[in-house]
């Protein structure tokens, strides 16, 4: 079965073969008739701690208006952005959502739906809120939720199988973007699957990146004390028996994200792995200095 969809092509990709592991589910060529390009479709965020959260998408925000003022964002319809701030429960509506209609009126259309309710919509970005692992996360695990209760043909035996296709229409609401806001401590077991797929990578905004569990796919790799010191295992243990030693600090060097401050000079030597030299990169947001090591080194810099 062939379908025509309005996400940019390799959001159609991600997002068929994201709903087609459920081996019951119809399969289907999608074609996409949205020609949109840009380095990245589907952008991860991770946060220790949940006001960053808050903070980071009033931060984006800021910035999308101020590019479309600039230029340097090409105008939806209108000549104006649609923002669409999706979550699988009312709950998930920031507080802040009706100040920050007001602040962006001038330039971007922003509204909150749940994933339930978007059916039929569609947005140039999509913010999905609160994708974590819990009872009242993404996917739901309430029993009795009232989404799962909805009439269906016979029950799907594939885990998760409806909360699934509601990811599904999640993150084919977008026609350009998906940016996907999660938790350090507990990330949704969808999105961990996204990272095995390599369809995404997690971006930490106030800590160390985080690694999906390589034996169970669900947990994430978190650091433990035990009886004879530090190790990591899967956030899921003991259903996860994953274990391992942690390495020592001199091959760490660099492995984590840093952003240096103040003043730093273009091609000094790198201060996190002292190995490459600190060079001018083109990134998607502007200039900026970065270590000639990367990817081994993740060392970055504002250029002065």
């Amino acid at each position: 079965m062939a379908l025509t969809a309005d996400s940019p092509q390799p959001i159609c990709d991600i997002s068929s073969r994201f709903v087609q592991a459920n081996p019951t589910q119809i399969r289907k060529e999608v074609a996409s008739a949205n020609h949109y390009e840009s380095k990245q479709y589907i952008f991860a965020y991770a946060f220790e701690d949940a006001r960053r959260s808050t903070e980071h998408l009033a931060e984006q925000l800021t910035q999308m208006q101020h590019y479309l003022k600039l230029g340097k964002l090409e105008p939806g319809k209108n000549g104006r952005l649609s923002v669409l701030l999706l979550g699988r429960y009312r709950s998930d509506r920031p507080a802040d959502l009706r100040r920050w209609k007001a602040q962006f009126s001038e330039q971007l259309d922003l509204d909150f739906k749940t994933v339930h309710s978007s059916k039929g919509l569609e947005a140039d970005y999509v913010m999905l809120l609160n994708v974590v692992e819990g009872n009242r996360g993404f996917p739901s695990q309430i029993e009795d939720d009232p989404v799962l209760q909805i009439p269906m043909p016979a029950p799907d035996p594939f885990p998760m199988a409806e909360e699934r296709r509601l990811f599904y229409v999640a993150i084919t609401r977008a026609r350009r973007q998906v940016r996907i806001y999660t938790s350090l401590a507990q990330p949704s077991r969808f999105l961990v699957e996204l990272v095995k797929q390599g369809a995404v990578e997690i971006e930490p905004i106030d800590a160390a990146p985080l690694e999906p569990c390589p034996k169970c796919a669900v947990g994430i790799v978190t650091r433990r004390s035990g009886r004879n010191g530090e190790f990591e295992s899967c956030s899921t243990w003991p259903r996860c028996e994953f274990k391992r030693n942690i390495a020592s600090d001199e091959s760490q060097k660099g492995r984590h994200p840093v952003r240096l401050s103040g003043n730093v000079a273009q091609g000094s030597t790198c201060p996190s792995c002292e190995r490459g030299q600190m060079i001018r990169i083109d990134g998607k947001y502007g200039e900026f200095l970065g270590c000639s090591e990367f990817p081994t080194c993740k060392t970055t810099a504002s250029l002065g």
